[in-house]
């Protein structure tokens, strides 16, 4: 256990030399290492920890390459992210519980995964609403969007 909590320190630190923030997929991350027999009994915890999509491991000396390409389909996936964590803000600015439902507008440049941010933040649709009481406007990675909340 201790050998993989190094191991998640060192992509930890990887992906912030690369300023690749936690809320931002990766697709794989690759580990040499003698003991990568014991190691793969814990792949689970260097996903979820590390919030990489697939774990490899091979023999020999220890070495950890980070795959740090942002594909289009991992950039949908971590824009939508931060559009689900900046909606949960409004929901707690807003004073709602978990179980209540909102209708939601979105502006943005592209396209976000609208399914999992109806189903994140209980979202019956996703539609126009006139002059909403909570929003926010926000950059991520120069890209700039807009939410609002009804309920």
């Amino acid at each position: 256990m201790q050998e993989t909590s190094e191991i998640v320190q060192e992509i930890l630190a990887q992906r912030d030399k690369e300023q690749i923030g936690m809320k931002w997929p990766l697709s794989k991350v690759e580990i040499t290492s003698t003991n990568q027999s014991r190691l793969k009994r814990f792949s689970e915890i260097i996903i979820v920890q590390t919030n990489v999509k697939v774990v490899t491991f091979k023999e020999g000396k220890k070495k950890i390459k980070l795959d740090t390409k942002i594909t289009p389909e991992l950039e949908k996936e971590g824009f939508t992210r931060e559009v689900v964590r900046r909606i949960q803000m409004l929901r707690k600015k807003a004073g709602l519980n978990k179980e209540d439902k909102i209708e939601l507008e979105i502006n943005s440049p592209l396209e976000l995964d609208e399914d999992t941010i109806k189903a994140t933040v209980g979202s019956s649709k996703i539609t126009k609403i006139n002059s909403p009481k909570y929003s926010d406007k926000f950059k991520v990675r120069e890209k700039e969007f807009e939410i609002k909340i009804k309920f």
